[in-house]
């Protein structure tokens, strides 16, 4: 075996030791092997920090792009490791590498769901308005995923929870609604969204919950997709976080209107039981029974 390939093969299991050994001996830190992969591709996608730290300290290069187009930041990334991740931004890799198709690692770690990750690209820079070939940004993606650790790392590192998402306008709480995603919606308003910022109708994320509503349906396997109930507890997360459904947007209707409007009985009940009709009317009354 050539000490090229025995410096791959000993970075992919993690032996730092070999791979010192392997580079002091003279070993090529920037071989590649299959797929255009070179030894700190190998040991970023395995999460292994010693040999990731002994190859760049040989003057490995830190952005070399893979066949597929990815470095080893985008590997760590999607594989979710955190500590690699920092080691190779601080070895001088470009937090915002792009593939081909103009995917950086924070897409990948927040597609992936990835939060150590997220949390150490964010740390070392990665722009959090980088968006993918369809247009999405890093939170849109772990927002609609349900991601909600992913999301919470991308605001401690600096997103704006009350921004908005630069395809639909929506607010991330809002996107989060839409998708009906409670653990998100906790996150955001942990994090300090605004639970009765509006659009430009007027809609709080509420509206938008019950505009987004989707009941469970069957599955080919026979089983149901539990959208009710993922759409009832991410209702109940705004209401928790002080959201009113009471609120009237510029048409003149609060949320419990709309629930109202499409026969949503399950919403009506879980808003009047979380905030009671302020005029007591029968109607409101007769769905606490």
């Amino acid at each position: 075996m050539s000490s090229s390939a025995e410096l791959l093969k000993a970075a992919t299991k993690g032996d730092a030791r070999t791979v010192k050994r392997l580079l002091q001996a003279g070993g090529l830190p920037n071989a590649k092997g299959a797929h255009g992969n070179t030894a700190l591709h190998l040991a970023a996608a395995g999460g292994h920090t010693g040999c990731i730290k002994a190859l760049l300290d040989s003057r490995a290069t830190a952005d070399v792009h893979a066949a597929d187009g990815c470095t080893p930041l985008h590997r760590a990334a999607a594989n979710g490791h955190g500590e690699a991740c920092a080691a190779l931004l601080a070895g001088g890799a470009s937090p915002d590498a792009v593939t081909p198709k103009r995917v950086t690692p924070l897409l990948m770690a927040c597609e992936a769901g990835h939060a150590s990750a997220v949390a150490a690209l964010m740390a070392g820079g990665a722009s959090a308005d980088a968006k993918n070939p369809a247009g999405a940004t890093p939170a849109q993606l772990a927002i609609a995923a349900g991601h909600a650790a992913a999301v919470a790392a991308l605001v401690a590192g600096g997103l704006d929870p009350n921004s908005r998402l630069p395809d639909s306008g929506l607010s991330l709480l809002e996107a989060a609604a839409h998708h009906g995603r409670g653990e998100v919606i906790t996150a955001l308003i942990r994090g300090g969204a605004d639970v009765d910022a509006t659009n430009g109708k007027g809609d709080n994320a509420l509206h938008k919950l019950v505009q987004s509503w989707k009941d469970s349906k069957m599955l080919p396997n026979g089983k149901m997709d539990g959208n009710t109930e993922r759409y009832s507890a991410a209702a109940q997360a705004l209401l928790d976080g002080g959201a009113d459904p009471w609120s009237l947007n510029y048409a003149g209707k609060s949320a419990i209107t709309l629930a109202a409007d499409r026969g949503n009985t399950r919403l009506q009940q879980l808003f009047v039981k979380a905030v009671p009709c302020p005029r007591e009317c029968l109607g409101c009354l007769l769905l606490l029974l």
